[in-house]
């Protein structure tokens, strides 16, 4: 049996789980092998360490505002349960990060989250609906982090300022899972290849509706278009070339007057409205259950769209 060293700690049991952990100053150590349960939250303060080489498992939230070391490569943290759990990292880098809610339940991002290693939807016993839901917060993969699992039931929701970021050390291509949920949740993932630059940080969100002016606040536009926008940000603006392959549900993302067989992915730079590229102009293309439209050569980034028409800066071909 692998040991669990547990000092200074409160731990409210029920049987052989936990139903809270509180460490208060202390040093709990989950070794190589081992797994720890605990059926409620855990809250680690006042100066505690967590070292996490093994397993954790909480169906709870998890409150760190001291110190959790989860660097060991085999680390992995699974929030499971019939209940939402809310995550404060404190600066915690997890490598292992799985969602195994029961169905419609969700991981809720109390600041930001960083991972290392894999972000698994779709691990044995999970249920369907489960999203990791930004609000306000960013969620940051660095290379080569991954993830699995993901489908139109589960993602990353950005629902608020937070985004999906995704480290390039090197030229890749990355999708970002990601959708929002302004009446029912809707997956619009985003694939950004990057093809040439210096390595750079890229940001998605997913947001409800192109919209007149700068693509992301004001009017919406209410036909022509894919019901979603992409807001596609680069942290050092300029020097790299990247192609964009934007995804929606067929049929259900679409405003009434969607031309399927002639769309296009427009760019919005804030300033002058939408491009509409007349020259992309074309069908879109199904892909894994969604139809994907691509703009290749991109070299500056800001809010894209899908769509068949531009009148007074709505998507538009004549």
């Amino acid at each position: 049996m692998k040991l669990l060293i547990l000092s200074a700690l409160t731990l409210i049991a029920t049987g052989t789980r936990a139903q809270l952990l509180y460490n208060s100053g202390a040093t709990v150590k989950v070794q190589t092998g081992a797994v720890l349960y605990v059926e409620g939250t855990i809250q680690n303060t006042a100066g505690g360490t967590i070292e996490n080489d093994g397993t954790i498992e909480l169906k709870g939230d998890l409150l760190n505002q001291a110190t959790i070391d989860a660097s060991d490569p085999a680390n992995t943290f699974i929030f499971s349960g019939d209940a939402n759990s809310t995550v404060t990292s404190n600066g915690t880098v997890f490598n292992n990060f799985q969602v195994k809610k029961g169905t419609i339940y969700n991981v809720i991002l109390a600041d930001a989250l960083t991972v290392n290693g894999q972000v698994n939807f779709n691990a044995p016993g999970a249920g369907t609906g489960n999203k990791i839901v930004l609000g306000a917060n960013n969620m940051t993969m660095n290379a080569p982090a991954t993830f699995t699992g993901n489908d139109s039931d589960e993602f990353v929701l950005t629902n608020g300022a937070g985004a999906l970021k995704r480290v390039y050390n090197a030229l890749a291509s990355f999708t970002y899972p990601v959708g929002t949920d302004v009446v029912t949740p809707t997956y619009n993932p985003a694939t950004l290849n990057v093809t040439a630059g210096p390595n750079d940080t890229y940001s998605v969100r997913s947001l409800a509706a192109p919209t007149n002016g700068n693509g992301l606040t004001g009017t919406p536009i209410t036909t022509d278009a894919v019901n979603a926008v992409w807001d596609i940000q680069e942290t050092t603006p300029l020097g790299n070339t990247a192609n964009l392959t934007l995804a929606w549900t067929d049929v259900t993302d679409e405003l009434p007057g969607f031309a399927d067989a002639a769309n296009s992915v427009s760019w919005n730079d804030g300033t002058n409205g939408w491009d509409a590229l007349k020259s992309d102009n074309g069908p879109e293309v199904p892909a894994g259950g969604l139809d994907t439209r691509t703009r290749n050569g991109l070299t500056a980034f800001g809010a894209f769209a899908v769509g068949g028409k531009t009148v007074a800066n709505e998507l538009f071909w004549v």
